[in-house]
Order: C-alpha cells, then structure tokens, then sequence
C-alpha cells in the first residue's frame, strides 16, 4: 500500500496492529509537505494530554536536493521524525514550518501536482548520466483530459 501526502492516521497501538496486518505500507512525503506533519504531538498546535498520533508504513521521503530516502534502507533516522533535544530546536523547528507556510510551500508540495514533480524530479536525478525523459515520456506520465475531467482537476 502506497499512499501520499497521508498525515499521522493513529495511536501507537493502532499503528502496530496496522503494520503488522500490511507490513509493505509506504507513505510517500513530499519534502516540505506540512500536511504530513500534522497532527502536532509537540510544539505550537498541540494539546498536552491529548493523544499522540503516529504514521502507517515505511517513510519515502522525496527530496529536491537529495537522494530518495527510505526507512529501513537508507541511511541514518528518519528525517521527519519529531525529536528536538532542547528548547532552541523546536522553536527553530517550529519557525521552519510556520516559514514554510507563509511562503505557500507547505501546501504546493501536498498537492498532487507537487507530488507528480517530485517524483519527475526524481527520475531526471536517478536516470543514468546523459539520459534524460524524453517528451513522449514525460506526456505518458501525465492525465489525459478525460482522466482530469472524471477526478476533478481541470
């Protein structure tokens, strides 16, 4: 199961119980996506004493300057988890996300067109050295007008 731009769906126990029943879940996330970060469990916008929700699956994070990276497989923690070691590291982490908002890039990226050219952007950066998507590639990876019409985004 692959889903995309998903925010955290559940407590603990609900996200063990769901990786164990599909353990090949992915949630695909778009570098500056805000959607997938919420709901808070720390800093501004959340409630103490409420429950902490969690994500469902591997992380994929989609990077513009960097490799794809992905849980269990690539190298070092998870770069979207929540863990600051002081004070100063949540406030810059909360000045971050609230830059990321003000500038719109937040939600740009949780759409799925910032989601397609994530991950067209990919592809160019991973494709062997000289190659690139030629036009009648990069027009096979796009909607037809019929398909755009039956979801909505035209």
């Amino acid at each position: 199961m692959y889903n995309f731009g998903a925010p955290k769906v559940g407590d603990d126990e609900f996200v063990r119980r769901y990786n164990d029943l599909v353990p090949n879940s992915f949630r695909v996330v778009n570098d500056a996506d805000v959607i997938v970060r919420l709901p808070r469990n720390k800093g501004v916008g959340s409630i103490p004493g409420a429950t902490n929700y969690y994500h469902i699956g591997r992380t994929v994070l989609l990077s513009p300057d960097a490799p794809v990276w992905v849980e269990g497989e690539s190298a070092g923690d998870d770069p979207l988890s929540e863990r600051w070691e002081s004070l100063s590291d949540l406030l810059e982490a909360e000045v971050n996300l609230m830059q990321t908002l003000v500038e719109g890039r937040g939600f740009v990226q949780h759409v799925e067109n910032g989601y397609y050219e994530a991950m067209l952007s990919m592809l160019q950066r991973t494709r062997p050295t000289g190659m690139t998507l030629t036009e009648g590639e990069r027009s096979d990876m796009t909607l037809t007008e019929g398909e755009r019409s039956v979801r909505g985004a035209t």
